[in-house]
């Protein structure tokens, strides 16, 4: 592992994020988009507030979010993928002098975490019909009361 790697002072917060924001306003995104990140990227450079910005960062977050026994993978994920555009956008302006995320994936999410529907079965459809207040009707069908 490199040891000689150096840390760069950061500015602060509220002046990082929204440095953050206007980066995020020349992405060729949505702008529904654009403020998923706005909002998510605040997690990130707070964490690199506190843990200074090396090359390490984007692993160091990764790692950070793995504790975070709080966030789903999806969550995770998402704050992860916000910090690694923003990143790479970075680089690609030229203000880092290297993409340091490549390399490093997202973590990785089962079918069910991505969604929390769950198969229904007919005893699953009996149980929602009997606490939701829906009954059936003749002929097969289902009527809302």
């Amino acid at each position: 592992m490199d040891t000689d790697i150096e840390t760069v002072n950061v500015i602060p917060f509220e002046e990082a994020k929204k440095k953050a924001i206007q980066l995020f306003q020349l992405l060729d995104v949505s702008e529904t988009t654009r403020k998923d990140y706005a909002s998510r990227i605040g997690l990130f450079i707070s964490h690199v507030g506190q843990e200074g910005f090396n090359r390490n960062s984007y692993l160091n977050f990764k790692r950070y979010l793995e504790t975070r026994a709080d966030y789903t993978v999806a969550t995770k994920n998402k704050y992860l993928a916000t910090a690694k555009v923003f990143l790479k956008e970075l680089n690609r302006l030229g203000t880092l002098p290297a993409d340091i995320t490549q390399n490093i994936k997202l973590f990785n999410q089962n079918k069910g975490d991505a969604s929390h529907a769950e198969k229904y079965t007919p005893t699953g459809v009996v149980l929602f019909i009997g606490f939701s207040g829906i009954k059936a009707g003749g002929d097969n069908q289902i009527r809302c009361f």
